[in-house]
């Protein structure tokens, strides 16, 4: 197995102004408010306060504009740039409790990060705003209370904001900052670097816990995507494969409810795509393959009749889809990590 990724391990920390906290602002639940800057001395602190969306009102966070223009370069562009001429800007994809952790740390003050989906809340808006010492932070957070039964809740939101974690290499130095831009893209690869070794750290533990990560309820909230990908991975640690196929036809359950389609099996196939064939059969016996596969209707007939000929050791000619994965359906998967 790949060794875990240390959050930290030899990467430069960028540095960047901070300043002492201010006011600690009111929690709200709406996911729609605005941020009131100030101009101006500290102590010429501007804000409104409005209420939830559902009392038809708005939530305003107070911010001072040289503060956080100097603390995040995305607010910069917005306060100071050539198009910042409104004194409030409008923010309506994060969450309001993980903006106020973004304004705390920009202030220095503490942030509580009492959950997971907390953390994750927060990473989003640090990973906006490009804050990466937030970012550092929620990763940490996360990176020490990952499990088996949270892992896909993590991997859905971090894969986002690590699209290309693979092809990067997240012990690369960095080099000291020489100007603007240069402490632009520090801040950016810290963060690449956090966020990749985040979903690295995701992916071991989905292959070497793969019997309880696809036993999890979040498998059923996972996109048709990210379940091929996961169902292929060739270093999935599976004890059991028909842990493996009961995910994929809870999911393909559930799929089709929520797209009000019929349960079908050809509906459920057309769902699953090629995720329903990274099963390795030829590793069940025939007895779960009857009892499983076959009845579930996830297999196509002549795909049916295939392996089960291959598993009472008379083989016949498999369908052109199937053929090239048999001898992957009969190898077995690595030996999961001792307990």
């Amino acid at each position: 197995m790949a060794e875990r990724r240390s959050i930290s391990k030899n990467h430069q920390n960028t540095p960047y102004p901070r300043f002492s906290f201010i006011s600690q602002v009111e929690h709200s639940q709406k996911r729609e408010f605005c941020l009131n800057c100030a101009e101006g001395p500290i102590q010429n602190r501007y804000g409104v306060v409005g209420k939830s969306r559902c009392q038809g009102r708005i939530r305003v966070f107070a911010g001072h504009r040289a503060i956080l223009a100097e603390s995040s370069p995305v607010f910069r562009a917005m306060l100071l740039g050539p198009l910042a001429s409104e004194r409030t800007i409008r923010i309506s994809d994060v969450d309001p409790r993980a903006f106020q952790h973004l304004l705390r740390f920009l202030y220095c003050a503490t942030v509580q990060l009492q959950s997971i989906p907390t953390a994750l809340a927060t990473l989003y808006a640090a990973h906006k705003y490009l804050v990466s010492g937030l970012v550092r932070k929620c990763v940490e957070h996360i990176d020490d209370r990952l499990s088996p039964s949270s892992v896909l809740m993590v991997l859905q939101h971090v894969r986002v904001l690590a699209p290309d974690a693979a092809s990067l290499d997240p012990w690369a130095p960095s080099a000291p900052p020489t100007d603007e831009v240069d402490l632009e893209a520090a801040e950016v690869a810290e963060i690449a670097h956090h966020c990749g070794a985040l979903l690295h750290n995701c992916l071991q533990m989905v292959d070497e816990c793969a019997d309880e990560v696809f036993s999890s309820e979040h498998v059923d909230d996972l996109s048709a995507d990210l379940l091929q990908q996961l169902a292929a991975r060739p270093t999935l640690a599976l004890k059991s494969e028909m842990a493996l196929f009961s995910a994929l036809d809870r999911w393909a359950n559930r799929e089709s409810k929520r797209r009000q389609r019929p349960l079908s099996p050809e509906t459920r196939r057309a769902l699953l795509g090629e995720a329903r064939l990274s099963v390795r059969y030829l590793r069940m016996t025939r007895d779960d393959v009857v009892c499983g596969p076959v009845q579930s209707g996830l297999l196509e007939p002549p795909e049916t009749a295939a392996i089960l000929a291959r598993l009472l050791g008379r083989p016949l000619a498999a369908p052109p889809r199937l053929a090239p994965l048999l001898e992957v359906m009969g190898t077995p998967r690595p030996t999961p990590a001792p307990e």
